[in-house]
């Protein structure tokens, strides 16, 4: 949905445009208000905004000057001028600033429907253009070397994939790779002097290494390469079928010379070292992420130096070593989904820990310990995120759980789930306290400032909230829009003015904040049916 943004140093006009169009079936979500181009430009800022209606003339900073300023911040950002002056250098001047329309005060509701309507129906087509298939495939070309190395961290990491959704993956990305795949891997770490480089220069090394491997690996092998969290570089080669290299020599025969190959030309042409690890071939799906921990555990064994060493490592030898819960580690962690807000998705991975501990690690106390005090950890990590302490949230004979009750794993997973519903209650309270008391310091505010400046900004400024996420908070919690309330407040606080006081309409009128009172009547009769003067003559009558 569109979001728009109204600005006018008339008051009036502003008020009277958000009010009298029918905003929400035009497709509009949400209507933003500003007295000057300065408020305007600072909302501007902090919202999404997608059209701007601004007058011309305003003291500060004039409709233009603010046009200027909000397409170089965000050029797709659309303008409408209104002004009451039809003069010709303004109109070239609106067209030099890209101004969708140019339309002339008193503009009826009609013009400005129908212009908006139009402006929104461009917007829209621009945006379908932009997420068209050619431009989504161009975009996916030009980033194509990042989500492929983002695909293969996922996999190294131990994230699991449906089979489709992974066969898919690898079609889009033009990987020449499947889940049944025989695959090596080759490990690679800078050496020498090439340490000595800063981030930027060894990008580009690291860069020259891939295309030093592809020269020398392309007639045997298909590649996926990427660059892993540790500043590793990491390659997975497919052997292509029926390659005339492959009859003559063993496939562990011809993949040892490449990777040699490929350490003396580095050495040549780039004068630095690599040291290379390469493991004997796996399946694509079958646990590549055990292959990648077996590889950096041989990797960590290697001291770092100015010679580069070339080793195969046998990893269907090495697999006892890998003896970690494979869950609790692998991505997303429970601390990221605790922060995030993810609770079921939490529990679920509460689930799914518990239950490899039962079925592998259910007699291995070791095993079970270090699940519990990464479960306590990650609760006291988002408690203490939160400005907590985790023992005045669950309390003391809740907190810790004895060795023995660990022992007994659906003990242990009720005592995990049970603390994790208690932070869920606690920090879900707080949001609900914390958005209450904002919601009631906005309407105090503007109670008590309703006859001075009760914009969005300025009731965010009180609040210190973006002017875009409370506008949003506030609808979420209340079911109306702030400008909705204002208006409403000024209606009924008019009414009782009129039946309590003797107040005169002018005075009323400046007491509800509107600067114009033929303008406060049209609003009071549109509101009440009546005009302001006929409600106090029906109230005395009653």
């Amino acid at each position: 949905m569109v979001q728009v943004l109204l600005v006018d140093d008339e008051t009036s006009v502003v008020d009277a445009l958000s009010i009298r169009i029918p905003w929400e079936e035009l497709g509009v979500s949400a209507v933003h208000r500003a007295y000057s181009g300065l408020e305007a430009f600072e909302i501007f800022k902090l919202g999404q905004i997608d059209i701007v209606i601004t007058d011309i003339r305003m003291p500060g900073m004039s409709g233009l000057e603010l046009i200027k300023k909000i397409t170089a911040v965000k050029f797709r950002t659309k303008c409408i001028l209104l002004t009451g002056y039809a003069e010709f250098d303004y109109a070239q001047e609106a067209m030099r600033s890209q101004v969708f329309d140019y339309l002339l005060k008193p503009v009826s509701n009609d013009e400005l429907i129908s212009t908006v309507k139009r402006l929104i129906a461009q917007l829209k087509a621009e945006w379908d253009d932009i997420s068209s298939y050619q431009r989504a495939s161009n975009t996916l070309r030009e980033h194509l070397p990042l989500l492929r190395n983002n695909l293969l961290q996922d996999l190294l990491q131990g994230r699991k994939m449906e089979s489709l959704a992974f066969a898919e993956k690898l079609e889009m990305l033009k990987l020449p790779f499947t889940a049944e795949s025989r695959i090596c891997m080759l490990l690679i770490r800078m050496e020498g002097h090439f340490l000595n480089y800063n981030k930027q220069s060894m990008s580009l090394f690291e860069y020259a290494v891939f295309n030093i491997t592809e020269e020398i690996m392309s007639a045997d092998y298909d590649m996926w390469y990427g660059k892993d969290s540790h500043e590793y570089l990491v390659v997975l080669l497919k052997g292509k079928s029926m390659n005339p290299t492959e009859q003559s020599m063993s496939d562990n025969e011809l993949l040892e010379l490449r990777a040699e190959e490929l350490q003396h030309n580095v050495e040549l042409y780039l004068t630095g070292n690599i040291t290379i690890l390469l493991s004997n071939w796996t399946g694509l799906s079958e646990n590549l992420s055990d292959v990648y921990e077996i590889m950096l555990y041989e990797m960590r064994k290697m001291i770092k130096g100015n010679s580069g060493i070339f080793k195969t490592v046998d990893i269907s030898s090495q697999k006892v070593r890998i003896q970690s819960l494979q869950c609790l580690y692998e991505p997303p962690m429970l601390n990221q989904l605790l922060e995030a807000g993810r609770w079921e998705e939490a529990a679920i991975k509460v689930d799914q820990i518990m239950n490899e501990l039962a079925n592998k690690w259910n007699d291995s106390l070791e095993h079970i310990n270090e699940v519990y005090y990464s479960l306590l950890s990650s609760f006291n990590y988002i408690a203490h995120k939160s400005g907590k302490q985790l023992i005045h949230i669950v309390g003391l004979k809740q907190l810790e759980l004895e060795a023995y009750q660990r022992r007994s794993l659906e003990h242990f997973r009720n005592w995990a789930k049970d603390v994790l519903g208690l932070i869920r209650e606690d920090l879900d309270q707080d949001n609900r306290n914390t958005n209450t008391i904002i919601i009631n310091r906005v309407q105090q505010f503007v109670e008590h400032r309703l006859a001075e400046d009760v914009s969005l900004q300025a009731i965010a400024d009180e609040v210190y909230l973006n002017p875009g996420y409370l506008s949003k908070l506030y609808k979420l919690e209340t079911g109306e829009n702030i400008s909705d309330y204002i208006y409403r407040l000024r209606m009924d606080k008019s009414a009782y003015y009129l039946t309590n006081t003797h107040y005169k309409i002018q005075e009323i009128c400046e007491l509800i904040g509107y600067q114009n009172t033929s303008y406060y009547i049209k609003m009071f009769k549109k509101h009440f049916n009546v005009t302001p003067q006929e409600y106090r003559i029906q109230s005395v009558t009653i």
